[in-house]
């Protein structure tokens, strides 16, 4: 219903304009023919104002590219008119402007300027000013009065100009014509690929006519610009609309399926393959193409995130389809329910729907009910195949959903755009969006062309939102497959040189990789072994640069962010397989013990990468098990070790005994912890075991089997038993299943617990008080890890998708 009174409303607009009254405007007679871009305001005066609270306005001003912005908006504050006027603007060489305002002489005024001279040119006066109080290089302004009109300009030229074609414009019917269909407060353009609106990344097409002239009201909040109106064509004229003339408006059914992390999405109705096919051809310029796959086809959507595109088609039957798919790969990956493809006519796709797909890269494919998905990797696939069946597509968006509202519900395009603090901005973004957003604020560009009678109407939005911040809005990142099997390595390491986090992680073969927090893959390095336990980062020099510090069964390691060994640190060890690496900073100063055991054995460094001579503890009287741990209590050091038979071994950090213990323990297969500033750890009687600094052993019988699993933060210590979470008096009972042990992690702030069923490949997700998270579980086969990665108050969650790829999750942190 909207969309029909929207193209009723226009059509009886565009038809009274029409009529037998005259096209002249007092005003409009005298719009240069050069200019690109015309403003119509009814009150000038308050149409400044209004733009200089905008804060997309003022950002505009501040960072365009084109030169001489600040000084063009200098000089129009200069000038003061009651009532309306017409500001015609063109360019000037290279990202260079001149305007010139065409106002009634009796509501204009020149404020606050110094007359520099008064000239006569084709029997006019032309009044040079100078602008008062203007410390930087002169700036000046031109005027002339025409009849009842006063001529003001930043260009001499223009003035002449004007002064010698006094009514330059009063052929231009079709502009003229607009000018009777449209209100005030409206801007015009022309819609040609050579204006300086295309060539300065206004237009999505710049190698292509959009059309012959648009016309659009402007409406202006201080969070808010708002443009509706027409767009027109003409049939002599190829362009970009003409190719959706004979589509009908439809309700858009791509958001449905579009990832909600992307960044830009441009969604075409071509509900009519035929027509679109001939207008192609006139556009293009090119001879007749006889294809038919596509004949069903309804829609057509591309999307853009972190610099990579990805297509979504929509069609009625997919016969074709599927045949199509089948003769480009007999052998295609099992993937989630589907498959996916790969495709050796890496251009037919672009080819049969130019321009609309130009920046595609077809590689792959998979066909998931009516929609097929193209894009120039798996991983893109398997992360909007992931983000459909998680539910996390961008009609779930609260964002787009805002903008939706505020628009048709049927149309013929649809183009959005979403920008917050890290995201990456093209040109027109930059022009109007600032660069150092806030966590919690959102960006929105949204444009939508519903056809009509001979026109297209439009509507554009360019919006400031903040954050929801009630809604968890989880939604999958990216994924990326491996060549080969993920081996126990899977962590967050933290990029000195942004301050944000990215993966490490190792596969079956022993090769070490270095993810980006985009999913790019930065290296890769060909180790001999397994990691041994987790990888740490240390500042060997002291100077901010982290390195990469591991053991493997016969190595120890230390790797730049390069993945380049940081001489001495690739030292071998012969004899039984090394354990997990240990990094103790007693005083955090960075003078690092780098511990790590071998059977019996106890090796200590420092960050010199030379033995620790002072340290006695060289040898237990039983293998060493686990990860050695330091503890601080009260200003004094304790190193704990746990041994084979038993023992647990309370060192200082000289290596002598600080708490001797004459009672050995029957260990589960948990971590000791620091739990009320006590020594805490469970046996297979499922006690929990507490020591203090003083000796003295205190047990409590928690009741639980030899198999639980524990770990620990804050005090706060969390069992899992069988399929059952306890923690603090409460508990969470989970389906059953085969779980990896929980982990406790903090997140700006916030607490979370996560566990893994490793057979069912679901992860979970808990608040502190094991609340479940809404939307979880969700797919996964490892433990999860979390952490804020991009620094931007989101919750990311890394797992592994299958054996050969991981998946990066994010999702909004609410405030309690």
């Amino acid at each position: 219903m909207k969309t029909f009174l929207l193209s009723f409303t226009s059509l009886l607009l565009f038809s009274c304009s029409q009529s037998n009254r005259t096209l002249e405007d007092p005003l409009a007679i005298h719009i240069p023919k050069a200019a690109d871009v015309i403003v119509r305001t009814a009150h000038f005066d308050l149409l400044k104002t209004q733009l200089k609270n905008n804060a997309s306005f003022t950002h505009f001003i501040e960072h365009a590219d084109f030169k001489n912005t600040k000084e063009l908006y200098q000089s129009l504050n200069h000038i003061s008119v009651k009532g309306s006027s017409l500001l015609c603007l063109r360019e000037i060489g290279k990202n260079s402007m001149d305007f010139i305002l065409i106002s009634p002489l009796a509501q204009s005024d020149i404020k606050n300027t110094i007359i520099k001279s008064t000239r006569t040119y084709d029997n006019k006066s032309i009044t040079t000013h100078a602008l008062a109080n203007n410390n930087e290089d002169e700036l000046l302004i031109f005027t002339a009065q025409i009849g009842n009109n006063l001529l003001s300009s930043s260009s001499l030229l223009m003035i002449e100009n004007a002064l010698r074609t006094p009514d330059q414009n009063r052929e231009n019917k079709d502009l003229l014509a607009l000018f009777k269909a449209s209100k005030e407060n409206s801007i015009y353009t022309k819609l040609d690929q050579n204006n300086w609106l295309s060539q300065n990344g206004f237009s999505s097409f710049p190698s292509y006519r959009f059309g012959a002239w648009s016309a659009l009201h402007l409406n202006i909040d201080t969070e808010q610009l708002s443009l509706n109106g027409f767009n027109t064509y003409t049939d002599s004229l190829p362009a970009i609309l003409n190719l959706f003339k004979n589509t009908k408006p439809i309700y858009f059914n791509s958001p449905e399926v579009i990832p909600q992390n992307t960044q830009s999405t441009k969604i075409y109705a071509l509900n009519n393959y035929t027509d679109f096919q001939v207008e192609q051809l006139k556009l293009l310029d090119t001879s007749s193409k006889n294809d038919t796959i596509f004949k069903d086809i309804e829609e057509v959507a591309l999307t853009k995130s972190n610099n990579r595109f990805m297509a979504f088609l929509q069609f009625k039957e997919t016969e074709n389809i599927q045949d199509f798919l089948q003769s480009q790969d007999t052998n295609p990956l099992a993937y989630r329910e589907t498959y996916i493809y790969q495709i050796t006519q890496s251009t037919y796709l672009e080819d049969s729907f130019e321009p609309l797909l130009d920046s595609l890269q077809t590689k792959y494919a998979s066909l998931l009910g009516k929609t097929l998905m193209v894009a120039a990797t798996k991983a893109d696939i398997q992360t909007a195949i992931t983000s459909i069946q998680t539910g996390a597509t961008l009609s779930k968006d609260p964002f787009f959903s805002q903008n939706q509202a505020q628009l048709a519900t049927q149309s013929n395009i649809l183009f959005y755009e979403s920008f917050q603090e890290k995201t990456p901005k093209n040109k027109i973004s930059d022009y109007f969006i600032p660069s150092d957003l806030e966590k919690n604020e959102t960006y929105t560009k949204s444009a939508q062309w519903v056809a009509g009678d001979g026109f297209f109407h439009e509507h554009t939005k360019l919006s400031k939102h903040l954050l929801a911040e009630e809604s968890y809005n989880l939604r999958p990142l990216f994924t990326l497959a491996l060549d080969s099997p993920i081996a126990g390595t899977l962590q967050w390491v933290k990029n000195h040189k942004n301050q944000e986090y990215e993966i490490v992680l190792q596969d079956t073969n022993h090769v070490l990789y270095l993810v980006n927090n985009k999913g790019k893959l930065l290296w890769k390095k060909q180790l001999e072994s397994p990691i041994q336990g987790k990888i740490h980062q240390v500042d060997l020099y002291k100077n901010g640069r982290l390195q990469l510090a591991f053991t493997t069964e016969k190595n120890w390691m230390i790797l730049d962010r390069n993945g380049k060994v940081v001489p001495p640190f690739n030292k071998n060890f012969k004899g039984q397989a090394l354990g997990p690496l240990a990094v103790f900073d007693y005083d955090n100063n960075k003078e690092y013990r780098f511990v790590f055991t071998q059977g019996k054995k106890i090796n200590m460094y420092d960050r010199s990468g030379k033995i620790v001579k002072g340290f006695r503890f060289k040898k237990s009287e039983s293998d060493i098990v686990g990860i050695p741990q330091h503890f601080r209590i009260k200003g004094k050091d304790y190193l704990v070790f746990r041994t084979l038979k038993g023992e647990l071994l309370i060192k200082n950090r000289v290596g002598n005994n600080r708490i001797p213990l004459r009672k050995n323990f029957n260990f589960s297969d948990n971590t000791p912890m620091l739990l009320d500033g006590k020594f805490s750890f469970t046996d297979l009687d499922g006690q929990l075991v507490q020591i203090s600094n003083k000796g003295d052993i205190q047990t409590k019988n928690l009741r639980i089997n030899a198999a639980h699993k524990t770990t620990a933060l804050h005090n706060q210590l969390v069992v899992l038993e069988d399929n059952v979470l306890y923690s603090q008096g409460k508990k969470a009972t989970l389906d059953f299943g085969i779980y990896s042990p929980p982990n406790i992690t903090e997140v700006n702030k916030e607490t979370f617990i996560s566990i893994t069923d490793v057979q069912n490949e679901k992860v979970y997700l808990f608040d502190k008080a094991l609340e479940g998270i809404a939307n979880f579980p969700i797919f996964g086969s490892s433990p999860a890890s979390l952490t804020d990665m991009n620094n931007n108050g989101e919750l990311n969650l890394l797992c592994q998708q299958d054996k050969q790829t991981i998946v990066v999750y994010g999702m909004k942190i609410p405030k309690k």
